[in-house]
């Protein structure tokens, strides 16, 4: 979509500076006919901004009982509330937390604006699963092959005969699993997403044996290493029943990390074909070239 689409109508526009305008004019005619407020007026009659607020709002609050603000729950209440909030389902985690928060922001006046239902989900947002704890591989545990052509020939080959082979790690092979269950609500659907992991497992540690060129390994290693992290999310992929923010957020990085393998794939199947590296039909390298062709599509 063209970000004109997400521009405000020229009617709206002019409709909100008129608005606008006619404030500006309401509040000049104010300062004319009121050039002087005891009770509200910030700026004295010698122009300093020494108005002590507090004392006025509690002046205020005495005449009428009408300004009274809510009165907020102690932190320490808040605070209880939030520990006992805790478990190990986040979806109720969360649940709870908005809850507590947002009735200590309504105690106060707050929740129906945005600024405090966006501190109220960033709030939230910090029980999602953690990925700081996924492991990382390093370029000394790749195999680096003997410099030359013939070596990225072999590894082109070598790179899709283990896709090849794991024919499960295709991503939507996970959309379609997690899909059927969830249309039918049959939880048995969800059986086949271990093997689905074991599979990934099976596809990184067949590419970290797998000789690498030295120019084309920082994208392997970037390419195991996307892979690995979605080995390790179909434990929290298959709560989507008992646990569906915990899967919805585990799918949300299954998506990323896969979209990320996509892109590898492409610039490895570019620099194979610069360095003139050229596959027969009847060789498993011969899918690189049609990695090529999707992307100029």
């Amino acid at each position: 979509m063209p970000p004109r689409a997400y521009l405000p109508s020229a009617q709206f526009v002019l409709l909100v500076g008129s608005l606008f305008v006619s404030a500006g004019l309401i509040y000049g005619a104010q300062l004319v006919t009121k050039p002087s407020n005891a009770a509200l007026n910030p700026v004295g009659s010698t122009g300093k901004q020494d108005e002590d607020w507090d004392r006025t709002l509690a002046e205020i609050q005495s005449q009428d009982p009408s300004y009274s603000l809510p009165e907020a729950p102690s932190d320490e209440s808040v605070s209880a509330f939030l520990n006992a909030a805790e478990d190990a389902n986040i979806t109720d985690t969360i649940g709870r937390t908005l809850l507590v928060n947002l009735s200590a922001a309504k105690s106060q006046g707050l929740g129906d604006d945005i600024p405090t239902q966006e501190q109220l989900i960033e709030q939230a947002k910090q029980y999602l699963p953690s990925t700081a704890k996924v492991k990382q591989y390093t370029s000394a545990q790749l195999t680096i092959a003997a410099p030359g052509l013939d070596a990225m020939h072999t590894y082109g080959n070598a790179v899709i005969t283990a896709l090849s082979k794991h024919p499960d790690t295709q991503p939507q092979r996970t959309f379609v699993t997690v899909g059927m269950a969830t249309d039918s609500g049959d939880k048995s659907y969800l059986d086949g997403l271990p093997r689905i992991q074991k599979e990934y497992e099976a596809l990184v540690a067949e590419l970290i044996a797998t000789p690498v060129p030295q120019t084309l390994a920082p994208l392997h290693l970037q390419l195991i290493n996307d892979l690995a992290h979605i080995s390790t999310l179909y434990g929290d992929i298959g709560t989507v029943f008992t646990d569906p923010i915990r899967s919805l957020s585990a799918l949300q990085s299954f998506q990323s990390h896969s979209d990320e393998v996509g892109r590898v794939f492409t610039t490895l199947a570019q620099e194979l074909s610069k360095n003139a590296i050229l596959f027969t039909k009847d060789e498993p390298g011969s899918a690189w070239s049609g990695l090529i062709s999707a992307q100029l599509q």
